[in-house]
This record gives structure tokens, C-alpha cells and sequence, in this order.
């Protein structure tokens, strides 16, 4: 096994933490018992249930932030300070009037010394060695940044946020003097698509909270996370490229091809009513023939051929 802080000091120079959703989860048949892929972090529904034996880990901890959750978020904030926590502060990306929150129950809580942030959302996580010190958020009318201390975080999500992981910049002379060897790492979240802060930080919409719908989106998910930790290795911004290409871009600049036969497709046959229980699938497939024939239509710029296109049976000035 491995950690965040044991890849770097094999000279890692950045980690993704990509470890996906339930079904990922059932897959490696993992212990559900409050799983930390990222350090003294684990899902709120896994600290809700949990056994109280494995949350005695957290017993006595300073501070604990809890991202997300809604009412839950609350339940859980009750948890930690029976547990002894001294200081847990829930982070909603919601304004008191949209949460689900009524004034009752944040009165309740804030006398059991519990704070509660609204318009925040986690952005970034500073850790060292192999444990978590701190934890940066976004105020998303303001997009000013503060950081907080926390020693444990609990994430209102079914999956965990897909961080980039690299070393944290410390000056030389004050390493030197403080002799102090311990890695120290910061988590930052991958860049949005959107520009507009109120977009920003985990649990965003339009943030994958449980598993990809597709496996394109996932494979999508892993180029952007790849090119993200290229980008940090050697310094380069996160920010969006202006002329970055959106569902609403026009990129079709091809309306017409030259010296190419429009052939129509081969439909695929289809077994009879008659035959369809002995069939059992209702396309009975290509022969061999019909196959090549439809593999020689031209399938290379992706483009006009999703646009109806007419069949002309004679040539007009040597071109189609």
C-alpha cells in the first residue's frame, strides 16, 4: 500500500486522486468503515455509518470541517462533538435562504458551539506527512479565500472530490532553519469548465458526486485531470484558455465534400415477426458483404455526415 506523502517521497512530482464511486467501491470490496483515500478525509454517509469504535480516531481533535450535507451535515456535527471535538465548523455551498436549514435548528446548533458557513465551498487542502492541517475555502459571492485549520474532513458526496496532489512551495532558508523534513503537500481541485466563482470549489454544480454516467465522461474526467497535473508540474496556470471549445462552440467548417460518392447506408436486416421468439434479437446483423460495402463509406471528418445528405445518382461537374 501506499499514501499521498510516501509517493512523493519517491520523487513523485504530482498524485491524481481519481478512486471513482460506489461502484468502484464494490468493486475493490473495500471497508466501508470510514475509507480515506485522501488524507483524514472520508463521506459523510460512511461517518453516519460507521461503527462508534472507528470513530474514535477523531476522539478529542481540535478541528473538523464538514463539507456539504445539508441536515445530515448537522447529524453528523451532533457525532463529533459527543466525540469530543472541540471545534466543528459545516461548510454550505447554499445562502441561509436556499439550505434546507431552519432558523431553529441553526440556533440549536450554534449554542452547541458548532459554526456554520453558507456560501462556502472547500478549494484547496494543505496537509503534511501523511495527515491533513488545513483547509482552504472560497466565499462564492466574493470569491475571497480564507484558511482554516482542520485536522479531519468529512465530505457531504458519494465519491471523493477528484484532487491533483502536489508538494507545497516552502522557502529554502526556512526549511534550513526550522530543519524540519516532513513532507508537506496542498490538494487542489481540478479547474472548472466555468469561469464564474459561484462554480467554484467541490461539490459544485455540474461536479460528478456519484459515478459517471458514461464511460466517455469518465475518460473526458481523466484527460483533464492529466493535463491539469502536467500544467502544475511545470507551473503553468489552471485557468481556462478563453477560446476553450463549449457545447454552444460552432466548430463545423465543412459544408460540402468534393470528388466523394454519396452512398447510402446498408440498414441493417431485421428478422421477421414470424421468426422473432426463435431469433431472439430483433437486428439479425450485417453479412460479409454488406459489411465491406458499409465500411467503405467515408467516415473521416465526423462532421457533415451526421446532416441529411441527398443521394445523386448522376455526377454534375465532376464533383458531388
Amino acid at each position: 500500500d501506499f499514501t499521498i506523502d510516501s509517493l512523493f517521497g519517491q520523487d513523485f512530482k504530482a498524485v491524481i486522486v481519481a478512486s471513482g464511486g460506489w461502484d468502484s467501491r464494490l468493486t475493490r470490496k473495500v471497508d466501508f468503515d470510514m475509507e480515506e483515500t485522501i488524507p483524514d478525509t472520508c463521506l459523510l454517509i460512511d461517518f453516519i455509518k460507521s461503527d462508534p469504535d472507528v470513530r474514535k480516531k477523531i476522539s478529542g481533535l481540535s478541528d473538523l470541517v464538514i463539507a456539504g450535507g445539508g441536515k445530515l451535515a448537522l447529524e453528523a456535527a451532533d457525532i463529533c462533538k459527543k466525540s469530543g471535538i472541540k471545534k466543528v465548523t459545516i461548510m454550505l455551498r447554499e445562502n441561509l435562504e436556499e439550505s434546507s436549514l431552519n432558523t431553529d435548528e441553526i440556533d440549536r446548533v450554534a449554542g452547541d458551539g458548532i459554526n456554520i458557513i453558507f456560501n462556502a465551498a472547500v478549494c484547496r487542502l494543505v496537509g503534511k506527512e501523511n495527515h491533513l492541517t488545513e483547509v482552504e475555502y472560497i466565499d462564492l459571492e466574493s470569491s475571497a479565500k480564507t484558511m482554516v485549520p482542520a485536522k479531519y474532513l468529512i465530505i457531504g458526496s458519494g465519491r471523493f472530490p477528484e484532487f491533483i496532489f502536489v508538494r507545497s512551495e516552502t522557502d529554502d532558508e526556512e526549511t534550513v532553519e526550522l530543519e524540519d523534513t516532513a513532507v508537506k503537500w496542498e490538494g487542489i481541485e481540478l479547474y472548472k469548465d466555468s469561469p464564474d466563482s459561484s462554480e467554484s470549489g467541490i461539490l459544485a454544480k455540474g461536479d460528478v458526486l456519484t459515478d459517471y454516467s458514461a464511460a466517455i465522461k469518465a475518460i473526458n474526467a481523466g484527460r483533464k485531470e492529466a493535463a491539469a497535473a502536467h500544467k502544475l508540474m511545470y507551473g503553468i496556470s489552471l485557468a481556462v484558455p478563453e477560446n476553450v471549445i463549449t457545447p454552444q462552440s460552432f466548430v463545423q467548417n465543412v459544408d460540402h465534400l468534393e470528388e466523394i460518392e454519396a452512398i447510402p447506408r446498408k440498414i441493417m436486416p431485421t428478422c421477421s415477426s414470424k421468426d422473432l421468439i426463435a431469433c431472439e434479437e430483433l437486428e439479425t446483423g450485417f453479412t460479409e458483404e454488406m459489411a465491406v460495402e458499409e465500411a467503405k463509406r467515408c467516415l473521416q471528418c465526423g462532421l457533415i455526415c451526421y446532416k441529411r445528405q441527398e443521394y445523386f445518382s448522376k455526377r454534375a461537374a465532376g464533383s458531388f
